[in-house]
């Protein structure tokens, strides 16, 4: 059985390599146009869905779960961005 101290490690690892996945892909992104950070999106969702991991439920479920926190046009704008990539 693992530590309490060895799991915060492990966990305080996973938390720095997701830190830096998200400034990478925010850099990586942020001077992007809509029409590029589209494309990016569908080149993703394909790739997705070759390797059979794609989750548009989940995806959908997550949405939902935001709808409260989000304005309207910016709900209304990812769900229809959910449809078309469906």
């Amino acid at each position: 059985m693992k530590s309490f101290s060895s799991f915060c490690k492990e966990n305080s690892k996973k938390n720095e390599n997701f830190e830096k996945d998200i400034k990478e892909t925010y850099e990586e992104l942020k001077d992007l146009n809509s029409d590029e950070l589209s494309q990016k999106l569908f080149e993703e969702v394909k790739k997705q869905k070759e390797e059979g991991v794609f989750d548009y439920e989940g995806l959908s479920a997550n949405l939902e779960l935001m709808k409260t926190f989000l304005p309207k046009n910016t709900y209304e704008n990812m769900k229809n961005m959910l449809e078309k990539i469906k």
